[in-house]
């Protein structure tokens, strides 16, 4: 069987790659869009001038990729993610909150398109890994306390544990679950335009006659509420939850989650608990 001649976007004998086209079209898993669908000219726009090579970028990636189609999934599992809230017996807390203006997480992630975006593995919709949040939440726990307590402090001991010396490592007493979305999100495409990219790329100093190639790359944006939760691990870290919900909230509204913080990014709006 011979290779076609890339009539199609995959350098692929010609039956497999209609099978992967209709698949494509088929499926409304961003996370396969962005990490198995995407089209073998990307790998080729090195042949294209810089002018012509940001215009064929900007094409693809206009392409219009939406959550709308994973409405019935984001409902069903949000609703198992509420009930995961109550397994166990132990108390729990969660709210809701919305970006201020985009967030996105896990941009420097492994990706054939030079960017990423934290997705679901299963259903490919975005997530806020529960690791995350409960690093922003002690990074504002530990500003907050710096002046006047450090991280022997009890409180901040029992909500995030210790890893300071052997003999003290353990596991805290609230665990911090992912942030889902509580319908589709709205995703927006944003763009990064590097100056100098031969400069960057280590090939020469930085200069004016440089063409800049924009980077693309997907972002949550306005208008699309997520769900955050905290749960006890034992009885005991009952009286600590509403300690840590603090800290989280504190760290969302001022710290941010996600890459590009420093410009913006990731910054959210507080909403009446659910």
């Amino acid at each position: 069987m011979s290779v076609n001649k890339w009539p199609t976007p995959f350098p692929l004998p010609h039956d497999t790659a209609q099978i992967l086209m209709k698949a494509r079209r088929d499926t409304a898993n961003l996370g396969l869009w962005l990490d198995r669908y995407v089209d073998y000219e990307q790998g080729r726009d090195r042949i294209y001038a810089p002018s012509e090579r940001a215009k064929r970028r900007k094409e693809r990636n206009e392409r219009p990729l939406s959550c709308k189609p994973l409405a019935p999934v984001i409902r069903a599992h949000y609703g198992r993610w509420r009930a995961s809230l109550t397994e166990g017996g132990c108390e729990f807390r969660q709210f809701r909150a919305e970006p201020e203006w985009r967030v996105v997480v896990g941009l420097g992630g492994p990706s054939p398109l030079e960017t990423a975006i934290t997705l679901h593995r299963i259903y490919g919709f975005p997530i806020i890994p529960g690791s995350g949040l409960k690093g922003v939440a002690r990074a504002y726990a530990y500003a907050e306390l710096a002046e006047r307590k450090d991280e022997s402090d009890p409180e901040f001991w029992a909500v995030f544990g210790s890893v300071r010396q052997v003999e003290e490592r353990a596991a805290g007493l609230i665990r911090f679950l992912e942030a889902v979305p509580i319908r589709p999100p709205n995703l927006e495409l944003d763009v990064m335009n590097p100056h100098y990219p031969e400069y960057y790329q280590g090939n020469q100093p930085p200069a004016n006659y440089q063409s800049p190639v924009p980077i693309y790359f997907l972002t949550v944006g306005q208008g699309s509420p997520f769900a955050f939760g905290v749960v006890a691990r034992t009885k005991e870290g009952n009286r600590y939850l509403d300690r840590a919900v603090e800290w989280l909230k504190g760290g969302l509204r001022e710290l941010g989650t996600g890459g590009k913080t420093t410009a913006g990014y990731g910054i959210w709006s507080l909403d009446e608990e659910t």
